[in-house]
């Protein structure tokens, strides 16, 4: 009986040193995350031409400011596709984070702008239409921001993130078989599940 005791109290000494330790592991990364201040992001579509950098500065302990650029470039239709996509877009951001800057889920406006020359039908709501053509133009864009950033280490991170909200473009329409104009200087606006969206590498300092 004795043995059994000692053995269980062994058990639970052990346990509560394990789970002391896990504590006092996470307490210190939160602690260097927290007095952490910048971010910067390099999103993994640049394997496949998207470049698309970020740095967030943290300006309280539960919200950050980010700027983000993106650049596309496939002048002669994406691959496997005959659809030309060349855009330039710049993203202002505010994240609140719920746990502290830098932790898990977040939220927030977004305001960007871009240029760009590609076919409407890469569009989801244009699909199969718009042939023969391009358009080149500006759009303006306003909504949502939601993200989630995993910590990985004390200064490394994934962050998956999903913008959505209104868009409002001005642009010409050009024929792609003779690069003649078939309208001017025309409008319109969408809302949009995704105008942007990234799995981030972020390191942290």
């Amino acid at each position: 009986m004795k043995r059994i005791l000692a053995f269980l109290l062994a058990s639970v000494l052990v346990s509560a040193s394990s789970a002391f330790s896990a504590y006092g592991e996470n307490s210190e990364k939160n602690q260097i995350i927290s007095e952490q201040r910048i971010a910067v992001k390099l999103n993994g579509a640049a394997l496949l031409g998207v470049i698309n950098p970020a740095i967030e500065i943290k300006v309280h302990d539960q919200f950050s400011v980010q700027l983000e650029g993106m650049g596309i470039f496939y002048p002669y239709g994406i691959p496997g596709t005959e659809l030309p996509l060349n855009l330039g877009a710049t993203f202002l951001e505010a994240h609140w984070y719920p746990k502290g800057t830098f932790r898990g889920f977040y939220l927030g406006p977004n305001f960007g702008w871009g240029m760009w020359r590609l076919t409407k039908g890469l569009v989801p709501a244009y699909w199969g239409t718009y042939p023969d053509s391009y358009q080149v133009g500006t759009n303006i864009m306003a909504g949502l921001t939601l993200g989630y950033q995993f910590c990985i280490g004390k200064h490394w991170g994934i962050d998956i993130a999903w913008g959505l909200g209104y868009s409002n473009s001005a642009y010409e329409g050009h024929r792609t078989s003779d690069g003649s104009m078939y309208v001017g200087w025309n409008h319109s606006g969408e809302w949009l599940p995704a105008y942007k969206g990234a799995v981030n590498i972020v390191y942290r300092w």
